[in-house]
């Protein structure tokens, strides 16, 4: 329900800013943050230097732009553009081979994005992790994310090249022949096929798994089906839990490349006569234990979005006072033990004030409209005061850290600590108190 009530006010706040945020500046290269909302179309074109904040039906960032921050969007579809020209070749998958990438987008901070569908067009970079909630995400082949890939979605397509770690959520995964991962994968979803490189070891949890002919695993695996379809090639070692296993070369007429190079444990229903022509190492039985667990996917997509809501929310409300304050964001707020005391007993005491003043405004006849006003004016205090005290926070790590990076980090660490049984409510509320008591405090008393 909280999470729910960020999301409409973080809506709501774009809404009534539109005319403050919009922008859509030709100027080739900008040197500050650049913040936007369209309710149709949003294409940037520039270099910026800053961080890129996005909120828009739908959203393009040209082959001719490049952003040296992080970039944060919320839309429909978005999609990180290049400029390709195609050779006559057929590829592989059927499609035209590209002869060159003649110019592409660059994002070379991390990027933050929730949107219906997603695209990374051929040879389009990311330089961070890209953080993704979506219905679809298509990574298209020669794009390239030089860092992790967290990702939730329907349905994500892996073409392109992911520098480090696949942690992904969806109903379908598919990982075609271009596609490679450099690290590992953790994945839990409904169906997966892959067709490609992973350069170290795959975490797979899926009610249908199915490797290709040109599927190579460098390191282990360790998997979790209902049916796993087995083709191509594992360099390490093999753990597979499945009701049904399936080696595609067992036919004759199949000429499919099938093999473990280390040991295979399996567990199936039935135990299985495995030549070593498939498995060189040692091969260990055991009897199938289900293991899938689809209310474990809704749980990481209900944590994800709900952590990615109240990122965005705490980044919306630091905006929101960065347009009315431009020094704001700039200015040091001092945090010492004594001004934390002082901050939680001002939260406390503004707290019964309210209540009493509004019991008293309420129950007056004269005072009963002023009452409700003032028990919003207290509400607006409280949804501020967690972004205003994650800011205060994040100024201290200013110099060691992008800003950005700051308070998405603290904001995750008080999510994380929000989720503890009672210690988490019980400590959410002191931080509440301290923020409502830094606002008070620098409005009413610090001036």
């Amino acid at each position: 329900m909280k999470n729910k009530f960020l999301i409409l006010f973080f809506i709501l706040f774009f809404i009534f800013t539109t005319s403050v945020f919009a922008s859509n500046s030709n100027v080739d290269i900008i040197n500050s943050d650049v913040y936007t909302v369209e309710d149709d179309f949003y294409s940037l074109d520039s270099t910026i230097s800053g961080n890129v904040f996005v909120y828009s039906d739908e959203f393009e960032m040209l082959n001719t732009a490049s952003i040296e921050g992080n970039l944060y969007v919320t839309c429909k579809k978005a999609q990180i553009k290049s400029d390709v020209t195609y050779s006559k070749t057929i590829s592989k998958d059927g499609s035209y081979s590209i002869e060159s990438v003649n110019s592409y987008a660059v994002v070379n901070g991390n990027a933050f994005i929730i949107c219906d569908e997603f695209i990374l067009e051929p040879g389009a970079e990311i330089n961070g992790d890209l953080y993704i909630i979506a219905k679809k995400i298509d990574i298209q082949k020669s794009s390239s994310i030089y860092g992790n890939l967290f990702a939730s979605s329907e349905e994500i397509l892996l073409d392109g090249r992911v520098s480090n770690s696949v942690y992904a959520i969806s109903d379908n995964f598919n990982m075609s022949y271009y596609g490679s991962i450099s690290k590992d994968l953790h994945l839990n979803s409904e169906n997966v096929t892959l067709n490609s490189v992973i350069h170290r070891n795959a975490y797979i949890s899926s009610k249908v798994i199915t490797t290709n002919q040109d599927f190579l695993l460098y390191g282990n695996l360790e998997s979790n089906s209902h049916q796993f379809n087995f083709s191509g090639q594992i360099d390490g070692d093999a753990k597979i839990n499945s009701k049904e296993l399936n080696f595609l070369n067992n036919n004759e007429e199949d000429d499919s490349k099938c093999l473990i190079s280390g040991n295979l444990s399996y567990s199936t229903k039935e135990e299985m006569q495995i030549g070593n022509d498939i498995v060189i190492g040692d091969i260990n039985y055991s009897n199938y234990i289900e293991k899938i667990d689809k209310t474990l996917s809704y749980y990481f997509k209900s944590f994800a979005i709900d952590l990615i809501a109240f990122i965005i929310y705490v980044l919306a409300i630091i905006l929101l006072f960065k347009l009315i304050n431009k020094n704001y964001i700039a200015e040091k707020h001092q945090i010492t033990v004594k001004n934390i005391l002082l901050s939680v007993g001002i939260g406390i005491i503004s707290l019964l004030a309210v209540i009493l003043i509004s019991i008293f405004l309420i129950f007056t006849k004269i005072g009963l409209l002023l009452g409700i006003v003032f028990i919003f004016a207290y509400l607006f205090l409280l949804l501020i005061s967690i972004p205003l005290l994650i800011l205060d926070i994040a100024s201290l790590f200013s110099n060691r850290l992008n800003l950005y990076i700051a308070i998405s980090l603290i904001t995750l660490a008080l999510y994380l600590i929000s989720l503890i049984p009672i210690v988490g409510s019980i400590m959410m509320f002191i931080v509440i108190l301290t923020g409502v008591g830094r606002v008070v405090n620098k409005i009413f008393i610090d001036k």
